[in-house]
């Protein structure tokens, strides 16, 4: 069944399209698409081994010229040093204003793929195909992009909105149980500040084992992302909602230096932990953070803060965050399930929701 819905924004509007099996109708849909006659794909080396021999079968159609770049899988691909051999390789290319770039593999691809759609030449258009949960229902949709620098996650950046996103779920099929759960705590994070009944139809299915139906989820997801995304382009107010989880979460991935969780398993810890601290405080509803550690093992996700990570630590990384202003840091939190607000900190007080 194909969904979708379009993002509406004062300078852009573009479609967000969920449908099973679009990849193998891709090359059609991209020549129909366009307007250039070039266009570069940026992927990783884990998505490529899987699918590469299809995306290869499917840029033939487009009657483009086409060149693929893959990069190496994990947050390595979305390092800042890549993008020199990047921008070098499109400009061997010959990649010009007319043509485009196609992101094709998870969040990571996605976001340095925008980036360096934002940045070469001044700008060109770009398409999104997310291949993991975690793009899929999060970071394809929305224009954040951006690279890491090793002393913060996604510190460089900018807003830039792609031309189309294409979702085919038929994608996390070849997923691992990690990724799944990694994926799922996105979902959990915009249902838990903004969406009740998902949040509540997810935690039934995980009290009940009952199969989801990942397109619908994926769906609902992005509904109530664009309403925070259309009131809120540059994320100045309302959109930091979607930062839940992750003032704590980005800190954790930082200093996770035995690489055992991912991105959705951070801020599955930054959500609990944020949660359990405000409600202790009287910010947030009693029992909230009861209601969030239930969701998160019933998918398999950690709500505990790693042991061999320093309080003091996570602290000091959490001073980088982007929703710094001065001395003051705009967190994320719930009044109750369903409600997020942005309640602002002094730095000095961080320890305190820890």
């Amino acid at each position: 069944m194909k969904q979708e819905f379009t993002i509406n924004l004062n300078q852009r509007k573009y479609p967000v399209t969920i449908e099973d099996h679009s990849f193998e109708k891709l090359g059609e849909t991209l020549k129909g698409l366009l307007a250039g006659k070039r266009l570069a794909v940026i992927t990783d080396r884990s998505v490529y081994d899987i699918y590469g021999k299809e995306l290869e079968e499917q840029l033939s159609k487009t009657e483009k010229k086409t060149m693929v770049i893959i990069l190496p899988p994990g947050k390595d691909a979305k390092a800042f040093h890549t993008l020199p051999e990047i921008y070098g390789k499109l400009i061997s290319f010959h990649l010009t204003r007319s043509d485009a770039l196609l992101a094709f593999g998870g969040g990571n691809i996605g976001d340095i793929t925008g980036f360096v759609a934002a940045t070469y030449l001044r700008g060109i258009d770009y398409y999104q195909l997310p291949t993991t949960v975690i793009a899929q229902v999060d970071s394809s949709i929305g224009g954040k992009v951006s690279v890491n620098l090793p002393e913060a996650h996604n510190i460089v950046g900018c807003f830039y909105q792609p031309k189309q996103v294409f979702i085919d779920t038929t994608f996390i099929q070849s997923l691992s149980d990690f990724q799944l759960t990694n994926g799922m705590a996105e979902v959990i994070k915009i249902a838990a500040v903004k969406d009740e009944d998902l949040f509540f139809d997810l935690l039934k299915q995980s009290r009940n084992k009952e199969i989801r139906s990942i397109d619908t989820i994926i769906y609902r997801s992005g509904l109530s992302k664009k309403l925070l995304i259309e009131e809120d382009e540059k994320a100045f107010s309302i959109r930091m909602l979607l930062s839940f989880g992750h003032t704590i979460g980005h800190a954790i991935r930082l200093l996770d230096t035995k690489n055992i969780y991912g991105h959705g398993h951070a801020v599955a810890m930054g959500m609990y932990t944020i949660t359990s601290n405000s409600e202790r405080m009287g910010l947030t509803e009693p029992g909230t953070s009861e209601l969030l550690k239930e969701i998160l093992i019933g998918n398999d996700l950690p709500y505990m803060l790693p042991d061999y990570i320093s309080r003091e630590d996570i602290v000091s990384k959490m001073q980088n965050d982007k929703k710094r202003s001065g001395d003051t840091l705009h967190l994320a939190l719930l009044k109750r399930i369903g409600k997020g607000y942005i309640h602002p900190v002094n730095i000095n007080d961080l320890e305190d929701f820890l």
